[in-house]
């Protein structure tokens, strides 16, 4: 059935590739021009982290925690050490990758069209590191599992006679597996198909062979490399068994198709993750409200690699397809792999130049009309260059000088960067840390590291999903001796929520740690460092915990109780904060709990943190001016034991106030903690009060409560020592 479908390669022609070659250039020059834009917190972060850990004599999968190939880190712990430890070091060796990958583009499609078309499939990828900024401009192993499958896929279709350039398919294919394993088994599979399929059968088995062989002798040498440095059962486990333990928390639903124009509820909660990159550029991340328009777009975009590959089939039922266009096709389902169990803009976009590109391969043009055929394609490169041209200025028109540090010397496009937040955190931790020293980057921007140039002191570069129990021990017994965590706001389903992945993580933090005054101020403030400080006890009751235990209520007008609803919105922890929240009547309303009091109890808390934004993507303010009050009722009448009276916001800074107070009169008691917001004035009911990760702790004795095991500062406040 194969070969009656497909036609067979012809000799390859002995000229030399100058289209090829031209493309080539393009494409690594396009790319090039989008590397000093846009740190990458999280993928390059990571990459660049690791890698340096490398050169510093850790080994990978033993000393560090990750679970995609090793080629991406240790390439490029490999580059660290021929040139130097530099940012531009790795986006420099990404553009000529995706140079190489516009002339195998190039390549394929002269193969399937021999037509001017083949330019145009060309400068999609080319151009991509433009339009679909900033995925082919970082170094992530992603980009390079996308640029070295379209290469396995063009010395695919050059080993179809038999020849060396099998070995060759096989052995980058098996490299692509190393960046991206689900990539490389998927493109290893369809190039192999392909080879079997459009191969002469004169050579059908040695082009296969050669093909198998390759790819055998890659992972052999992996394998063996990490037998020698006894790292093979973490090799296995990081990249087979870590992977399909967390399966279902890396999951995300897949764009819905219908109705046209509309997100579905289950995307909605998280639509900004699905929006092209460009449009949250302009409008913003959170809070969007996009229109039919835009969402109509994305659902396009997210259908036109299935459509890509129905269109292919469709064609084959009324001609045979060139072998090139079978290879293609193969890559192009490589690359829609790569968009499940995580369905967000960043992996579609991975797969959308393969898409575009069989498109290109398989629309059908007149033979007959060269003038018409020329006209077209000189037509959309044209128009696909000066779009290019561009978006690539309106991103540095856009962009703003570099901010990140000397080590991340690149300038910052998008919103949440060009704002002084991360740079804030960044100048900090210099001013404040020697090289080497320990700080503990708790979420997703490992570039932090590689930004401040310290230590992580744990295997891992971020939450890695499905090992909490391993995973905390780890991290808890590592904040013992270290003195700064970064710890960004960024909870929602998505990025998962830290206190629900890590909860001992986030009881020693709020234990342990303290907010600097430095990062108490005016403005944006999604990131902070928080700083070890005074223990200030074990929890042992933690309301929130216990929160469906307790008992809501509401303040009407004429001051009578009624029982309170609750609230089911998902809230995310601030500034090292968790709420308790509960609804108002027009009076008030609070919550109270029934448990017996340990000694040496303390009850601590956060209060009057003003404005808060929920899951649902609802957003509260705490009404102004309003009273906190800690009750407790022992003998059958309430006593007041704590206040504080919030004062009104003007806007300046938004903070917690903590609000602690000795219970150790009541130790061995049982009681009810009447937990209250009292207004200052009648308030619209359904509005929202709450309290700050509210939990009984036990004093510390003075010599545990001593800051005995923080380092010592190293460097005076105020001036960057590096």
């Amino acid at each position: 059935m194969f070969q009656q479908g497909m036609s067979v390669l012809g000799d390859p022609s002995k000229r030399i590739p100058y289209g090829a070659l031209v493309w080539g250039l393009v494409g690594a020059a396009t790319c090039a021009a989008m590397i000093p834009l846009e740190p990458n917190l999280l993928e390059e972060g990571m990459i660049l982290e690791i890698a340096q850990r490398l050169v510093h004599g850790d080994h990978l999968y033993q000393d560090v925690v990750a679970f995609t190939g090793p080629l991406p880190f240790e390439a490029l712990a490999f580059l660290f050490r021929i040139f130097q430890e530099e940012i531009l070091v790795a986006r420099t060796a990404v553009a000529l990758l995706h140079g190489a990958a516009t002339a195998s583009v190039f390549s394929i499609a002269r193969q399937a069209r021999r037509d001017e078309l083949s330019h145009l499939a060309a400068a999609i990828t080319a151009f991509s590191a433009i339009l679909l900024f900033p995925l082919f401009s970082i170094y992530f192993y992603t980009t390079l599992a996308v640029s070295l499958g379209v290469i396995a896929s063009w010395a695919a279709l050059r080993g179809l006679k038999g020849g060396r350039a099998a070995i060759v398919a096989g052995i980058v294919t098996a490299l692509c597996a190393l960046c991206k394993q689900t990539i490389g088994a998927v493109l290893a599979a369809g190039l192999l198909i392909s080879i079997i399929a459009c191969a002469p059968p004169r050579v059908r088995f040695r082009s296969a062979l050669r093909f198998i062989l390759g790819g055998i002798a890659t992972a052999a040498v992996t394998l063996g490399a990490f037998a020698v440095t006894g790292g093979l059962d973490s090799l296995v486990y990081s990249m087979v068994e870590l992977p399909l333990s967390f399966q279902s928390t890396y999951n995300s639903p897949f764009m819905n198709f219908w109705p046209p124009g509309t997100f579905s509820q289950e995307v909605r909660g998280s639509q900004a993750f699905y929006l092209p990159y460009f449009y949250t550029l302009v409008h913003g991340g959170w809070g969007l409200t996009p229109g039919p328009g835009i969402t109509l777009l994305t659902q396009t975009l997210y259908a036109l690699p299935f459509l890509a590959m129905v269109l292919s089939l469709l064609r084959r039922w009324r001609t045979r397809l060139p072998a090139a266009t079978w290879i293609h096709l193969a890559y192009l389902v490589a690359m829609i792999s790569n968009i499940f169990p995580r369905s967000d803009w960043g992996h579609l976009a991975s797969v959308l130049p393969s898409a575009a590109v069989q498109v290109i391969l398989i629309v059908p043009l007149p033979h007959e009309r060269n003038r018409v055929r020329k006209g077209i394609a000189a037509g959309l490169v044209t128009l696909l260059a000066l779009v290019s041209l561009l978006v690539g200025a309106w991103l540095y028109r856009l962009s703003e000088p570099p901010s990140f540090g000397p080590r991340v010397p690149l300038r910052v496009v998008s919103e949440g960067h060009r704002a002084d937040v991360i740079p804030h955190v960044i100048r900090y931790l210099r001013q404040h840390t020697q090289p080497g020293d320990a700080i503990f980057v708790a979420r997703a921007e490992p570039l932090i590291y590689f930004a401040t140039d310290t230590r992580n002191p744990t295997p891992y570069s971020g939450v890695i999903p499905g090992m909490p129990g391993e995973q905390q021990r780890v991290i808890v017994d590592a904040l013992e001796t270290t003195r700064y965590v970064v710890m960004s706001d960024i909870d929602q389903p998505v990025f998962t929520y830290y206190r629900d992945e890590l909860p001992r993580v986030q009881e020693a933090l709020e234990r342990y740690y303290r907010i600097p005054d430095d990062f108490l101020r005016p403005g944006p403030n999604w990131m902070i460092v928080l700083e070890r400080a005074v223990d200030r006890g074990a929890t042992r009751v933690d309301l929130i915990d216990i929160a469906e235990e307790g008992t809501r209520w509401i303040r009407r007008m004429d001051g009578s109780l009624a029982p309170g609803r609750v609230f089911h919105e998902t809230i995310g922890t601030i500034q090292n904060h968790r709420f308790l929240p509960f609804l108002l009547g027009i009076r008030g309303g609070g919550i109270d709990f029934d448990i017996t009091i340990p000694d040496n109890a303390v009850f601590r808390s956060g209060v009057g943190y003003p404005l808060i934004g929920t899951g649902a993507k609802n957003v509260y303010r705490l009404p102004e001016e309003s009273r906190m009050v800690l009750s407790i009722k022992t003998d059958g009448h309430f006593r007041k034991i704590g206040e504080i009276r919030l004062p009104a916001n003007d806007g300046s800074i938004d903070r917690w106030l903590p609000f602690e107070v000795d219970l150790s009169e009541y130790a061995g008691t049982r009681a009810t903690l009447r937990l209250q917001l009292i207004p200052s004035r009648p308030v619209r009911p359904g509005e929202l009060g709450w309290w700050g990760s509210p939990r009984i702790t036990i004093r510390p004795s003075p010599s545990s409560a001593r800051m005995d095991r923080r380092p010592d500062t190293p460097a005076s406040a105020g001036s960057d020592h590096r």
